[in-house]
């Protein structure tokens, strides 16, 4: 709801805050909501100069009229004669020197004030006079109060301007006090009364209009600064239950309530802008509430009259039969009268049994009128969706509801239609994006919400390169131009997230002409997964391209040597041995790569993994004189994962193996400290380490450190395993003196 906030300077010189919100404003007749609006529209501005040098009067009257056409400018060289043309005159502001022959400007500022019950603008403008003078002048009622200096020009735009700021102002206190004073509505403004305990009890009255007397016949003196339990003379403060809540809350209300104190019939608006006060805008309905209830009984002798309504139309009983219905009825459900009247509501409404005819009742005794919707059902089984307004009416002397249905099935079929076109675009798996010419969004749906976190508020004040960096090189009315002539074009960019994270997209954009609008309608793929599977086939390629054939050409060779030299064959079948393997190993690695991005995940309990690691691993570790050492207990983490998960650990365990040269390898797990949501696992041994400065390193692919360093794949899949299970590994060093590596699991 939009709300205006003002200040109404009170006949008691109190100084109100008003709320005029929309509920506020359509309660004043269309006068005064014209006279608000059209505040500050006067343009003249008829300004009285009083300075005793003429020279500075002719100076001052031609810059300010030559400056700004809107001022009318009156020179007076003599205070007593200024204020004769003041006493006959209306001026808009007055300027005047300090030191003047006859009465001062000071003399002339208190009889403008006191005799004359003047609060004309008034401008002390002088050469002399420090502070104490200016002290003296505004406490006699002057607006402002400036000097003069040798820079005459400057003191001119400056006085133009103060005279200006001070007559704007001063027509805007004036047009919202007459607004108070003569809205046809009755105003109150209250301030909530609690008892020594701080509960609400009552609540004073501050001021009211003119009007509320009017209205009331309670008069301004019998009301202002008295309780609402003395005024009103009631026990309980009227409608304090709902004044309170809008006093607290500043939410605003409209209700409509009978006050039997007064024997009226009110519409009251609530507001508050300040905590612990209200103020009620009310106006007497007494008359339109007697009218309605004459057109009502009107009504109700004509709604008996059905049979020439197009709508579906029935007298229903309070037991729900049928009583009566219209020739609509019976050709819109197929039945004849008779069958119709025989059958009752049940057989064409299954909503509305028993039960809830009576709630229907209960409600219309309430409410006078009820409007839903129902489904009822034709003959041949057609479902017929209707609006059905209900009220009670006197049919043959006894209580019965009046019915009349509406058939809203091309209204229901239009809705659908437009919910399916409007949820298609915000349930799109895609962003999807309308961009203004200038490069504004006008829309983004719910995926570009969720994806990069930004609000449909913040969207819209932002432009295409807030969320493409790489925009920002671009020049956008070169792009607009080639979108409206290719209309149609696909590039790859990069999206930033609100919390900087830069993901890569591919973008499809349309040129799209609606009416007169011209837009860019885009759809932006994430495409990080596909840049990920285009790296994965480069490696694979990569792979099987070099390290695979080169190894195949090694066995090639010793066999070869191995015909040449039978004396040398075992030590060159072993070394041919060697290779095979080595090309199994690079070929079975390959594999865990290709399947690590695409395996189904599932809840898995960590524990029982890490259990059957440490038995599957515990003959390999004996058999190379290593000490496997358990050291968790984590029976509920349970993470989201894969079958790799074991390759994973199997990894981090033959490459302790074969790298550490240690005799140890202990297994840690629990869950993290600072994150609780993580399970922390560790596998560390006690040999020689990794050196810092390669400790990124060793993930990448194809590093080899050491001798014993082969493929440089080991570790390269632990971390491609880890990542796609949304978790990490990290090289660090072992209190066992070895290495030492973390991996990061997310728990569910």
């Amino acid at each position: 709801m939009l709300s205006l906030v003002f200040v109404f300077l009170l006949p008691n010189g109190l100084a109100i805050p008003f709320l005029f919100s929309f509920v506020a404003i359509g309660l004043f007749n269309f006068v005064s909501y014209l006279k608000l609006k059209n505040i500050g529209c006067i343009d003249v501005i008829d300004t009285l100069l009083v300075d005793d040098d003429l020279g500075f009067l002719d100076l001052a009257e031609d810059y300010l009229e030559r400056e700004d056409g809107s001022f009318v400018v009156r020179t007076q060289s003599s205070s007593e004669r200024a204020l004769e043309q003041i006493e006959s005159n209306s001026f808009d502001c007055i300027v005047s020197d300090y030191y003047l022959p006859e009465l001062s400007g000071l003399e002339l500022l208190k009889s403008v004030r006191k005799d004359l019950n003047e609060d004309i603008p008034f401008i002390m403008f002088t050469g002399k006079g420090g502070e104490e003078v200016a002290m003296e002048a505004l406490n006699n009622g002057a607006d402002r109060y400036i000097t003069k200096e040798d820079d005459l020009r400057e003191q001119f735009e400056l006085l133009s301007d103060l005279i200006q700021q001070t007559v704007n102002r001063y027509r805007v206190k004036k047009r919202f006090k007459l607004a108070f004073e003569e809205m046809n509505e009755g105003l109150a403004l209250h301030e909530i009364v609690y008892d020594e305990t701080g509960d609400p009890v009552d609540y004073e009255i501050l001021d009211v209009n003119p009007r509320f007397y009017e209205i009331t016949s309670i008069k301004r003196e019998d009301a202002v600064g008295k309780k609402a339990t003395q005024v009103y003379r009631t026990d309980e403060a009227p409608y304090l239950d709902k004044y309170l809540k809008v006093a607290e809350t500043g939410e605003p209300i409209q209700f409509e309530t009978y006050y039997s104190p007064l024997d009226k019939y009110f519409k009251i608006s609530v507001f508050s802008i300040r905590k612990g006060e209200f103020g009620t805008i009310f106006e007497d309905i007494t008359e339109k509430k007697k009218y309605e209830k004459e057109l009502e009984r009107t009504k109700k002798e004509y709604k008996e009259l059905i049979n020439g309504m197009n709508d579906t139309t029935w007298v229903i009983s309070t037991d729900g039969d049928f009583l009566e219905v219209n020739e609509a009825a019976r050709e819109k459900l197929g039945y004849s009268k008779e069958k119709l009247l025989s059958l009752g509501l049940n057989a064409i409404d299954a909503y509305l049994d028993t039960e809830k005819i009576n709630e229907l009742i209960e409600n219309l005794q309430e409410d006078e009128a009820q409007v839903f919707e129902t489904v009822h059902e034709a003959k041949d089984g057609t479902k017929i969706p209707v609006e059905i307004n209900s009220s009670l009416i006197t049919y043959r002397g006894e209580e019965a509801i009046l019915s009349i249905a509406r058939d809203i099935s091309k209204r229901k079929q239009a809705e659908k239609r437009r919910k399916i076109y409007a949820s298609s675009l915000d349930q799109a798996s895609l962003e999807v994006y309308w961009v203004k010419p200038s490069g504004k969004f006008a829309y983004a749906n719910q995926k570009v919400r969720n994806k990069l976190g930004y609000t449909n508020k913040e969207l819209r004040d932002m432009h295409v390169r807030d969320i493409d960096p790489n925009y920002g090189k671009k020049d956008r009315k070169e792009v607009w131009n080639k979108l409206k002539e290719k209309e149609t074009i696909t590039f790859e960019s990069e999206h930033q997230k609100k919390d900087g994270q830069i993901y890569p997209v591919e973008i499809t954009s349309y040129y799209v002409q609606i009416g007169e609008q011209e837009y860019e309608f885009s759809f932006a793929k994430d495409i990080t997964e596909m840049k990920k599977a285009r790296e994965r086939e480069d490696l694979l390629h990569s792979l099987l391209r070099h390290d695979v054939q080169n190894k195949n050409q090694l066995i090639i060779g010793y066999l070869e040597l191995l015909e040449e030299d039978l004396n040398e064959s075992n030590e060159y079948l072993k070394k041919a041995k060697q290779a095979c393997e080595t090309s199994k190993y690079i070929i079975e690695k390959v594999r865990y790569l290709r399947e690590a991005k695409k395996e189904e995940t599932e809840e898995i309990n960590l524990e029982p993994v890490l259990k059957e690691i440490l038995e599957k691993n515990r003959p390999k570790t004996q058999e190379n004189s290593f000490k496997l050492i358990k050291n968790f207990n984590i029976e509920n983490c349970e993470i989201k994962a894969g079958r790799l998960l074991k390759e994973l650990f199997n990894n981090l365990i033959e490459n302790a193996i074969k790298h550490s040269n240690g005799t140890k390898i202990r297994i840690n797990a629990k869950e993290k400290e600072e994150e609780d949501n993580y399970c922390l696992i560790t596998i560390e041994d006690d040999g020689g380490g990794i050196p810092s400065e390669i400790k990124q390193e060793v993930f990448e692919r194809g590093y080899k450190f050491g001798d014993s360093g082969e493929t440089g794949l080991g570790l390269y899949i632990v971390k491609e395993i880890a990542e796609s299970y949304d978790g990490k590994v990290e090289a660090k060093d072992s209190e066992l003196g070895g290495a030492r590596f973390d991996v990061t699991l997310q728990k569910l």
